[in-house]
């Protein structure tokens, strides 16, 4: 198995949110949209991970569930571009996208704690 460099790793996880900027948080049981944050922007990367650094913080469900997975992608839906299956965990649990609450009702305010889109070290 091959290893990346931090640099080119860095690199590829700049390129490979340059054009994403919204984000769908989905339903475990039923794959439903709960909510949807547009405005989502990147800095730069460290260690093969880049983090949103200008995000709509917080914003008003649309349904409710258990939040548990995201998608990330381009809003004006030019690019095709997209990340999806990215993990949704309750702030300190290291998942791709970090939330003050997983148990989301309708109308509920969700927080984003935090963003973060990682470039894995290993080619397979």
């Amino acid at each position: 198995m091959a290893t990346k460099t931090e640099v080119l790793r860095n690199s590829q996880a700049e390129d490979l949110v340059e054009n994403l900027n919204a984000l769908e948080i989905k339903d475990s049981a039923s794959s439903t949209v709960i909510i949807e944050f547009t405005g989502v922007s990147f800095g730069s990367a460290s260690s093969g991970t880049v983090s949103a650094t200008s995000t709509p913080h917080s914003g008003s469900a649309s349904g409710g569930g258990d939040a548990d997975t995201a998608r990330l992608y381009d809003a004006a839906g030019t690019t095709g571009e997209e990340i999806t299956g990215l993990t949704v965990g309750e702030t300190g649990s290291g998942a791709d996208i970090e939330l003050d609450n997983t148990n989301i009702n309708s109308g509920q305010q969700v927080e984003i704690t935090s963003i973060d889109v990682t470039e894995p070290a290993n080619t397979q």
